[in-house]
């Protein structure tokens, strides 16, 4: 007797039947996912004086600062806070460099610069004392190179 494999047909159906038809299961499994998308955190804007900025964003910041020219300094990096308040910037990667930072009202001061912290200014840029107001009309908040600085 000849084998004679066995045929399963399925039934025609449309592609609007086909969506309609999964769609309750995918809508299922979306919502016992186990925790929404996380939302990316607030970004503040501050403006300081002509084209300096700085910019919070969580854990994350980052200001340029400009001196005679284009000379700059650029940092990014970690924010440290201590209730609530800005307390320094610690550039990615440098734990040597350690920005203090003055948080009052809207308003952020930048602290002296140390030794550590040179490698971040070129020749006739600096950071001390450099004063930012919270602003709405602030220009992002980028590098000299345009990268964004948090």
């Amino acid at each position: 007797m000849p084998f004679v494999p066995f045929r399963l047909e399925a039934p025609a159906v449309s592609g609007d039947e086909w969506r309609m038809r999964f769609l309750p299961l995918l809508l299922l499994l979306a919502a016992c996912s186990p925790q929404a998308a996380d939302q990316p955190p607030q970004r503040e804007l501050l403006a300081g004086e002509g084209r300096d900025r700085l910019c919070l964003a969580g854990d994350r910041g980052g200001f340029i600062t400009y001196g005679k020219g284009n000379a700059n300094c650029s940092v990014r990096g970690r924010v440290e806070r201590a209730g609530g308040k800005l307390l320094a910037i610690i550039p990615d990667g440098d734990a040597d460099c350690r920005i203090a930072a003055r948080e009052a009202d809207d308003t952020v001061r930048l602290g002296k610069a140390d030794a550590a912290c040179a490698y971040y200014c070129g020749p006739g840029a600096d950071f001390a004392g450099r004063a930012f107001a919270k602003s709405d009309a602030a220009t992002p908040a980028v590098d000299f190179a345009g990268d964004p600085l948090c």
